[in-house]
């Protein structure tokens, strides 16, 4: 590990240093007292004292040496223990973004045909129109639909000069009042997993929700762009929105206009300004 290499390239230069002091300490106690034969009996008590500090010494350098022991294996545990945290907040995280994909798979608009049989009676017929991700496509011609609608009433009444967000929330909540039932449940999900990565203590989240973004299809942004817009998402979802850039790439042409860009702050496109945008 990165932290052993840290740890053990000064304790091998204090370790050589020790060594060479050692080499170089007995050897001017040797020179000292050489010849060896002729020294007295006081001389030889010197010369143990002198050994004895070098023992004191050595004796300090192991205490040293077991306290660095002993903190390198708490710091590798506690690396350890941040890449356990680390591994199962992604694999929450992975499993919500599966269980996601999962759900837009099972998407489908159908249209129910009245098949007439003999006796007069009549029978449903169910003509799957769209399915799985392709029904963001459907649902963005149906918002789009309802928009224009919008726009020529506001028009056909002299209503010109309402408020751009009073006509995103009038087109949107029309629209919402016929398909909530099918993109409710995945706008509070995907709302679920931004929340999950937006409390975390991860240090780099915008990392995840990048990862999250690269999930959404052209159409679904669209979408989730105008739900944010929406009393459903204005309030909570909206600030998250902005904060992690999730419109970064969000196609300027598919807006059913481009000043809605307006409603939300520049951090939602990205580090593009907002003026170099529309």
């Amino acid at each position: 590990m990165k932290l052993s290499k840290v740890i053990l390239k000064p304790v091998g230069f204090m370790l050589f240093f020790v060594l060479l002091f050692f080499l170089i300490y007995t050897g001017i106690i040797i020179y000292n007292i050489w010849p060896i034969e002729s020294t007295t009996l006081s001389q030889a008590g010197s010369f143990g004292d002198a050994f004895g500090v070098l023992t004191s010494l050595f004796s300090a350098l192991a205490f040293g040496g077991l306290m660095i022991t002993i903190w390198q294996q708490q710091q590798e545990i506690d690396i350890n223990r941040q890449d356990s945290k680390i591994q199962h907040f992604e694999n929450v995280l992975f499993k919500m973004m599966e269980m996601l994909n999962e759900m837009v798979s099972d998407f489908d608009v159908q249209r129910i045909n009245k098949v007439h049989i003999s006796g007069g009676d009549s029978n449903n017929e169910y003509v799957v129109l769209s399915s799985g991700r392709d029904c963001f496509y459907y649902w963005y011609t149906k918002l789009k639909k309802s928009h224009d609608q919008v726009i020529t009433t506001s028009n056909r009444t002299r209503r010109k000069n309402r408020k751009p967000i009073e006509l995103v929330n009038n087109f949107y909540g029309e629209f919402w009042k016929g398909w909530s039932k099918d993109l409710g449940h995945y706008f509070r999900f995907l709302y679920r997993i931004m929340r999950y990565i937006d409390d975390s203590d991860m240090e780099d989240k915008k990392k995840y929700t990048n990862i999250l973004r690269a999930q959404f299809s052209d159409y679904s942004l669209v979408l989730l762009f105008y739900n944010c817009l929406h009393s459903n998402g204005v309030e909570k979802f909206k600030p998250l929105c902005e904060k992690y850039e999730i419109f970064n790439n969000l196609p300027d042409d598919l807006l059913y206009d481009k000043g809605h860009k307006s409603l939300y702050e520049s951090t939602a496109f990205g580090s593009v300004s907002l003026t170099e945008k529309v």
